[in-house]
């Protein structure tokens, strides 16, 4: 099956995190059009996977999902994520017509300043007439007898160039051999090219060009791909198999010489066809596209006398700057645990764009836990000190924590007097993650649990007085500017289920959000230890629930 897909243009400039380090945002535009009048062009059935696939991967890199424009023509789809992104966008307003993808790329490009970077793509079918250099992407309301209907590719070009935008980013895999419909009404009134090539464009200056095949040649795509093949190797490769000398950093040349070869060689192998991407470019330079792994600082110290009990980690991109800052707290019943234990999800945050830090605090015997509380409160100031040296917002932090961490994230966002004794208030904690806590109302704990570990939680909270002083739920009010929760759990825990439940009701009758998540087929450590994976359901739901809350006006 033959397809024309997208139109991927490169940039001028550094791209992903590392563009940030001029201080510039990251934009897309990506465009789908696959349900054609089959009066006029055949249907394509993976061109909106392929963008979509691709808008995921540039919000994993650290684009903010508001910056990512989507058009494409399943409309229920379309309302769902512009409800997530702001109620300001009506989502038909980008539905992928002709005057809409105008409009909008008027609409973005315009908008843009020296130190942004911005992808364009567009997915459909592309025409060219006989007889004629130019070639045309076709709306989802195309006429091939009406020429005004379509985009010309080099209207895009063009506004690109005129776009103030240093780093610009075009996508195009636009070879379909034959798209007219076998009952188009275009059919005998139209003379089109049996191949369309938009590599005969000129390229502007600074703007770098990577084609899904070479002129003359077709692009495919495949139902066990479920994407085009080009988009499925270009993707791989953005994921990290690009990065061939294993330094942890993904320039444009290596994602175009990973999706050459690939591409050809799955063509060759699965299909007998020759299938060559094409990167267009009289740019000499180098940019790194996106950075794999992020830089570490470990063991700062938080606070005198030095401990190594009062230390915390940082994990950020190698450059940028107002990044939100995911506060993690480790778990370990209060006894045990460290800083360490986070498993991947220091990679998952920052390629969402964020600053990880995972704090230690001392231990019972050598403290109690309101001493660990103190801690916690004390390694915040630090941060938030010291945020912009690692590319973080100062004004915009989640406070997160697992188990024994899950109640001491939940009691600093709620039991405002530690923070103020570090000078600060609740305001800029913009969320509060606590995963399948136990110990949000201490008392309720300690009467549903057998008599034996009953004992050991009142040997490690306290007494009666201490116990309620020790439980998030005891400092829920009105007015304390307590931030919005998210509250992950095993589903079938009978403890956590119904402290999860205690402490969101408690919230929500304080007029605070609260959202639980029940996880299903997890325990208490492998809903920690799976925090972060591709796939993995509470992490999906974590990232839409901090999406919503952490744009920026």
């Amino acid at each position: 099956m033959t397809r024309i897909v997208v139109m991927l243009l490169a940039f001028s400039g550094v791209f992903g995190w590392s563009d940030r380090i001029l201080g510039g945002e990251n934009y897309a535009l990506l465009v789908a059009v696959g349900d054609y009048d089959v009066k006029e062009l055949r249907p394509l059935k993976y061109t909106r996977a392929d963008v979509l696939d691709f808008q995921q991967a540039l919000v994993d890199s650290g684009f903010a999902p508001q910056n990512v424009f989507l058009m494409h023509d399943d409309i229920e789809k379309l309302v769902a994520h512009y409800k997530r992104i702001g109620p300001e966008y009506d989502a038909k307003n980008f539905l992928p017509v002709g005057a809409n993808i105008r409009k909008r790329l008027e609409l973005l490009l315009g908008r843009l300043r020296a130190d942004d970077s911005v992808v364009v793509a567009f997915a459909g079918h592309g025409v060219q007439f006989k007889g004629e250099k130019k070639s045309y992407f076709c709306p989802a309301d195309a006429k091939l007898d009406q020429k005004q209907s379509l985009i010309g590719f080099d209207e895009v070009f063009a506004a690109l160039k005129e776009c103030a935008a240093s780093r610009k980013l075009f996508l195009v895999d636009a070879c379909q051999n034959d798209p007219l419909s076998e009952i188009s009404r275009s059919r005998s009134t139209v003379d089109l090219d049996s191949v369309t090539r938009p590599q005969t464009e000129n390229v502007p200056e600074g703007i770098i060009a990577l084609y899904s095949c070479k002129a003359g040649q077709k692009s495919f795509e495949l139902p066990e791909l479920g994407h085009g093949v080009f988009f499925h190797h270009l993707l791989e490769g953005w994921k990290g198999k690009a990065d061939r000398n294993a330094d942890g950093k993904l320039t444009y040349r290596e994602l175009a010489e990973y999706t050459e070869t690939t591409t050809a060689e799955f063509a060759d192998r699965k299909l007998g066809a020759l299938q060559t991407p094409l990167l267009k470019t009289e740019f000499s330079g180098e940019w790194v596209l996106r950075e794999l792994a992020p830089r570490i600082t470990r063991g700062i110290s938080y606070a005198e006398p030095k401990n190594d009990r009062r230390t915390l980690d940082v994990y950020a991109a190698a450059g940028g700057r107002d990044r939100p800052v995911l506060f993690w707290i480790h778990g370990g019943g209060w006894n045990k645990g460290d800083k360490s234990e986070v498993g991947v999800k220091p990679q998952a945050f920052v390629d969402r764009g964020f600053v990880f830090v995972s704090t230690n605090y001392r231990l019972i015997p050598e403290a109690n836990i309101g001493d660990m509380a103190a801690d916690v409160a004390k390694a915040i100031r630090w941060m938030r000190d010291h945020a912009r040296d690692y590319g973080g917002d100062p004004d915009r932090f989640v406070v997160a924590g697992w188990s024994a961490g899950s109640q001491l994230a939940a009691l600093v966002c709620t039991d405002d007097r530690y923070l103020r004794a570090e000078g600060l208030s609740l305001g800029f904690i913009k969320a509060c993650i606590p995963i399948d806590g136990d110990s949000f109302d201490v008392p309720l704990q300690i009467s549903t649990v057998e008599a034996a570990r009953a004992n050991l939680y009142r040997q490690k909270f306290g007494d009666a007085n201490r116990q309620k002083d020790l439980s998030p739920v005891t400092h829920v009010a009105r007015g304390k500017s307590i931030p919005p929760f998210f509250l992950p759990y095993v589903g079938d825990h009978p403890e956590t289920s119904l402290q999860t439940r205690r402490i969101a009701k408690a919230l929500q009758d304080a007029g605070v959000p609260a959202t639980t998540f029940p996880a299903t087929g997890k325990d208490h450590r492998s809903i920690h230890s799976e925090l972060g994976r591709p796939g993995d359901p509470p992490t999906r739901a974590m990232f839409e629930f901090l999406d919503g809350l952490l744009k920026r006006p």
